[in-house]
């Protein structure tokens, strides 16, 4: 029965890789990320965010009503994915970045020793810039942040700091 492989990371990393090769091979303007999120139920599911003409219709319900998201904006289903369900949204804002990099970062989303993310190759490299700075700078850096999460690493720990819409990265040594 199929029904029970969203369970088998596997298996949905190979459905996915399948249709990121479909995707590529109908347009080079397609720029994706892709990420892996285990839910409660066992099941793995992805998140993505997606620029390039990604073929899609207007999602609606059984009586042919708009299925509209949280604030209020179209939901469509993505064609051409034959492996499971799809929904997408237009993206208006910044937050989908942060809540990306929340799966990303996610200890328990996938088996140790597997893919956390795939990305296109022509995906923008974000821009690095270093700063150092006292305990007392950091930490009022630390208090301005909307979103804060604490990584822990193989070399000590790192922070992902976002400062009005601005990802920061904060490495501490000892």
């Amino acid at each position: 029965s199929t029904m029970f492989l969203s369970f088998d990371y596997d298996v949905c990393a190979e459905y996915i890789k399948r249709y990121l090769d479909v995707l590529r091979h109908k347009s080079r303007d397609f720029v994706y990320l892709f990420v892996p999120e285990k839910h409660e139920s066992g099941r793995y599911h992805f998140h993505a965010l997606i620029k390039g003409p990604l073929e899609v219709e207007e999602a609606r319900n059984p009586w042919g009503k708009p299925i509209l998201d949280a604030n209020g904006h179209q939901v469509y289903n993505v064609l051409g994915y034959e492996y499971g369900f799809t929904t997408a949204v237009k993206v208006y804002s910044n937050a989908a970045i942060g809540y990306i990099a929340k799966y990303i970062t996610k200890q328990d989303a996938v088996p140790p020793n597997k893919k956390r993310y795939w990305a296109s190759r022509n995906i923008p490299k974000p821009k690095v810039d270093y700063l150092e700075m006292y305990l007392p700078e950091y930490i009022e850096v630390f208090n301005a942040a909307h979103y804060k999460k604490q990584i822990p690493g193989p070399y000590g720990s790192f922070e992902l700091l976002e400062i009005h819409g601005e990802e920061v990265r904060a490495e501490t040594q000892e």
